[in-house]
């Protein structure tokens, strides 16, 4: 089972490379939703990762925050969506930068930050 989640994750990290429009997010989010329920967050997950792996050099967070304030995704999703997006600057960036990502992310998710490193 841990296996499945992983490979939910990375099959919907991995798609974000090859949508035509990345900016319309409700395929994307179809998708994840009609998965089953444990199913669905990793998916979302996975999603966000891809929108920061695939986006633009040197601001590849830009993507994945647009993508965690879209309206289309609940709190639940949004919460989700932002752990990934945030942890994964945390990666990505030097501790000033993810700072600055930090002040880019909506309240009230900004606070995940203070949990990240």
């Amino acid at each position: 089972p841990d296996y499945l989640l992983l490979s939910i994750k990375t099959l919907a990290e991995n798609s974000v490379r090859f949508l035509k429009e990345r900016t319309h997010y409700a395929y994307s989010l179809g998708a994840c939703r009609n998965l089953e329920n444990e199913y669905k967050l990793p998916c979302m997950k996975g999603l966000a990762d891809g929108y920061v792996q695939f986006g633009p050099p040197g601001e590849e967070y830009a993507d994945g925050l647009a993508f965690c304030a879209s309206s289309l995704l609940t709190s639940g999703e949004k919460r989700a969506c932002y752990e990934s997006v945030l942890a994964y600057a945390a990666y990505l960036y030097s501790r000033e930068k993810f700072i600055a990502v930090c002040a880019k992310t909506e309240e009230p998710y900004r606070e995940i930050c203070s949990t990240i490193r």
